[in-house]
């Protein structure tokens, strides 16, 4: 049975046809899966998120699976994240706050446990993996849906779970239900660029207007959240998705009039609202602007960057071999401008990097940092083998890798790697290459096996 198929039979038959427990858990665990600011438990004074105790049972379930099969399916590069949890686990004493690695090395293991438990249940079948694939559409629907809400009660003084106001009491900064509103941009276009590759690819997992609907919602709140990441995402799509249309029809390769014309239109609306905004009111460019020391402005916020990421490069130059574990960057960091450890001085005083990738190699070392790097390319790199094997899953995994890519790079502006909405798009990512390429690994023995 192709994509396409299973894709038609969800038209036909419903959204919601067919789901199991397991299914509904997963809708609630990826609907919460950025919830930052609502829905945590403390337990034994670590702090657990709504979504990681619900996929506890998933990943029970999914041993469950795995005894009734009498079989493991082992996902792509689980090797490798493997060996760089090692690395984590030799460096937890490396910190002046042990509780908080041994919390983050927690958090590290779950992730990687979460990859195995979807291949375990969604990698089987084709049928499974398309059912949770809709199911993580339609989360990005109920998220953008509240993000709207959030703005439309912003323009009323009313703040749900808001954090930042670009006019107090007039205009939220969108966050959703995370932190700030860089935070939701990370998450957003995870699922922003996905759907876009998946409709220029005339892939529909969803009814079309279900999936146009997402799409649309998620780029207004993105625009809407004014986080220049959002802003810097988006436009690298427009400009690839314009390009392409324009390399097919400067190459001789067939594209509709209909999408021409609308290209065509889209480009000169936008640049002519650009151009003139810049020209009769450019006090507008120069208050989005702000923070990065340009058109006039203060470089705060470029500043505060720069600051953490020297921070952060000094304490990897200290000792680039010996990682200080998981949760030890800040805590290192703080101490490098105090003689003592205190932790509610250090809550306080919020010290952590400002790039993620810094961070990796300050945790586990330059040798982790390789590890961690080979995961994602072996993660990133099998689409290749996709694409004369299955069209329409070829464009399905693509999407989802290009977008991962992409939130990766962005990431190096901030954000903590183990943030539970990252893992769970490396999850389905790894489920659908279980699903596509399984028969070509059985016959190089690679990358999956059954143990």
């Amino acid at each position: 049975m192709s994509a396409q198929q299973v894709a038609g039979q969800a038209k036909q038959a419903g959204l919601l046809q067919g789901l199991t427990g397991v299914d509904i858990l997963m809708a609630i665990i990826l609907a919460t899966s950025s919830c930052e600011m609502i829905l945590q438990v403390n337990v034994a004074g670590l702090n657990f998120r709504f979504h990681q105790l619900l996929m506890m049972l998933v990943i029970f379930v999914a041993g469950l699976e795995a005894i009734r099969t009498d079989r493991i399916i082992v996902p792509i590069g689980f090797r490798e994240l493997m060996i760089w949890l090692g690395i984590g686990v030799v460096f937890l004493p490396n910190s002046p706050w042990i509780v908080r690695n041994i919390g983050y090395f927690f958090w590290a293991v779950l992730s990687s446990l979460t990859i195995l438990a979807v291949v375990q249940i969604y990698g089987r079948s084709l049928d499974r993996f398309m059912r949770l694939l809709r199911i993580y559409i339609l989360s990005f629907l109920f998220t953008s849906s509240f993000a709207a809400l959030q703005f439309v009660a912003g323009l009323k003084g009313i703040s749900l779970v808001t954090t930042q106001w670009l006019i107090e009491g007039r205009w939220a900064r969108i966050n959703g239900f995370t932190t700030e509103p860089s935070e939701y941009a990370t998450y957003g276009l995870l699922g922003f660029i996905s759907m876009v590759i998946w409709v220029f690819g005339g892939v529909s997992p969803l009814p079309r207007r279900t999936i146009t609907l997402t799409l649309l919602l998620s780029a207004l709140t993105l625009v809407l959240s004014t986080s220049r990441t959002a802003w810097a995402g988006i436009l690298f799509i427009f400009v690839v998705a314009q390009g392409y249309i324009l390399f097919k029809f400067l190459s001789g390769r067939r594209v509709h009039a209909r999408t021409l014309r609308n290209s065509m239109l889209v480009t000169i609306s936008i640049l002519s609202i650009f151009t003139y905004i810049a020209v009769y009111h450019f006090y507008v460019v120069q208050f989005f602007a702000q923070g990065l020391g340009i058109f006039g402005g203060t470089a705060h916020s470029v500043d505060a960057r720069t600051r953490a990421i020297e921070a952060t490069l000094q304490l990897i130059t200290q000792n680039p071999l010996v990682g200080v574990g998981f949760g030890g960057v800040g805590p290192n960091l703080y101490m490098n401008n105090h003689a003592n450890f205190d932790v509610s001085t250090y809550v306080n005083a919020k010290v952590e990097g400002s790039n993620v990738f810094l961070e990796v190699i300050a945790s586990t070392g330059i040798e982790g940092f390789l590890i961690f790097m080979f995961f994602i390319w072996k993660i990133c790199t099998p689409f290749f083998r996709l694409r004369r094997r299955d069209e329409k899953m070829y464009i399905i995994i693509f999407g989802l890798t290009v977008s991962l890519i992409i939130v990766l790079i962005s990431m190096m502006a901030g954000t903590n790697i183990f943030r539970g909405f990252i893992w769970y798009h490396i999850a389905i990512l790894s489920a659908g290459l279980c699903v596509s390429i399984r028969g070509i690994g059985a016959r190089n023995n690679e990358p999956f096996s059954t143990v």
